[in-house]
């Protein structure tokens, strides 16, 4: 098992840093290139919600990212020291409402394995999204 762990500012411009680590690690797995460009979409959505959900796009707030080489898969968590939102609560709006935003949520469901939120911790929220490599 391998990893690595970031820790960036909520700041837009660090998405793309964001992307490339997650485009790197999971370039040096078993998926295929169409794969990683989805994963590594799946987690610049998440970490656009954290943004502007859990931190009211403040941008002087903390993302930890780590992303976890497994065998079989890659395990992605972000975590956020944010507002607390139920996760039943989240909803990506109809496909059909032509407009821009409000899919994030419906990509990352789409694109990944697993999706879990776990909102035990006394401050904010870890995200926790699993791709498998088929």
């Amino acid at each position: 098992m391998k990893n690595i762990r970031l820790s960036l500012p909520s700041h837009p411009r660090f998405l793309s840093v964001i992307r490339m680590a997650i485009s790197q690690v999971a370039g040096g797995m078993r998926f295929k290139e169409e794969e990683v460009k989805n994963i590594a979409l799946a987690v610049d959505e998440a970490c656009t919600n954290v943004i502007k959900h859990a931190y009211d796009d403040k941008h002087n707030k903390r993302i930890i990212l780590t992303a976890t080489v497994e065998r079989d898969r890659l395990v992605v968590t972000i975590r956020d020291f944010g507002k607390k939102t139920n996760p039943k609560s989240f909803e990506s709006r109809p496909l059909k409402e032509v407009r821009p935003g409000g899919l994030g949520l419906y990509f990352i469901k789409k694109i990944m394995d697993e999706v879990k939120y776990d909102i035990s911790s006394k401050l904010g929220t870890t995200l926790r999204l699993v791709k498998k490599c088929r």
